[in-house]
């Protein structure tokens, strides 16, 4: 799953992930766009499925159909030209959307509003770090919704969100009014959330830091990629130079999805000692490649 670790079985996700029809969200064949005729036609006998515990990036071009696909999995749409969708159960998946601001009330204040998600039941301190952590703090804490910024609307629906259980989490483009601390908040919350997790997004860092499979929507094909970010750079040689080209002279640049704290412990218990022979030649081999290829 990860690019240096795609041939380990026996980490947390992929156990729970195997279980005969553990399925969270299911499509097949779907065939799906707007208006008449081949031209509006986004994506053709597309199939994509979410099951326990998977991390999952979709990316594309602008317009290919990325939300769409979320919509569909939501089942707030339906196949137009054929497939099957086995929606997701909105009872067990929370959903961030570009217009989920919209949705919070107006007359609450934003601490209220966070202890109003509150569902599983963190402490008064804790909730307030998490806050920090968005920026809420002080006097902004107190500021009604219909008050704050869109940008700070956004990151409140997120906090939200994240403080419901749930099996599944769905993010349309969550980083785009998140700065680099939060950004790092939210991929460390997401790695150590042991239910599936499905994004939209055009960060790559973002994706790298938090995806271990990847979902892409290629020419009106929706193709999956059973490894993390960096599998997927590795995969397609032009895309990977074009990224490449971008990196800073002193970054390691995209590397493979960090671990969770629970898949740490258990490579210290030597838990994923399966395949380290294999493992170990990927990672020499990332490494003498990095020594020639600049950073990040």
């Amino acid at each position: 799953r990860r690019s240096s670790d795609l041939c380990n079985t026996n980490n947390n996700s992929n156990s729970n992930n195997h279980r005969a029809g553990a399925l969270l969200g299911d499509m097949k064949n779907v065939t799906h766009g707007y208006g008449e005729g081949a031209d509006t036609v986004l994506f053709k006998d597309a199939s994509f499925t979410v099951r326990p515990g998977e991390k999952i990036g979709i990316v594309g071009r602008n317009g290919a159909g990325k939300s769409t696909l979320l919509r569909l999995l939501m089942g707030s749409e339906r196949p137009s030209q054929g497939g099957k969708v086995v929606p997701a159960d909105p009872a067990q998946t929370q959903f961030f959307t570009q217009h989920q601001a919209d949705l919070l009330p107006p007359e609450l204040t934003a601490l209220q509003v966070v202890k109003q998600a509150n569902e599983i039941l963190m402490d008064d301190q804790e909730l307030l770090e998490i806050m920090r952590k968005f920026r809420f703090k002080g006097d902004r804490l107190n500021v009604k919704v219909e008050n704050l910024s869109g940008g700070e609307k956004a990151r409140l629906a997120i906090v939200g969100m994240m403080l419901k259980p749930c099996k599944m989490l769905i993010f349309d483009e969550p980083t785009n009014h998140l700065d680099i601390p939060m950004k790092e908040t939210l991929e460390y919350a997401l790695r150590e959330f042991e239910g599936a997790v499905v994004v939209v997004s055009h960060d790559r860092w973002f994706l790298s830091q938090t995806c271990e499979r990847i979902v892409a929507i290629e020419k009106g094909k929706v193709e999956t990629y059973e490894g993390d970010f960096r599998y997927y750079m590795d995969s397609n040689e032009d895309y990977k130079k074009k990224i490449e080209n971008h990196y800073q002279k002193d970054s390691t640049g995209i590397q493979s999805v960090p671990y969770s704290r629970k898949e740490l412990e258990k490579r210290e218990r030597g838990g994923l000692k399966k395949n380290w022979r294999a493992r170990a030649k990927v990672a020499k081999k990332e490494l003498i490649s990095s020594m020639y290829t600049g950073g990040r």
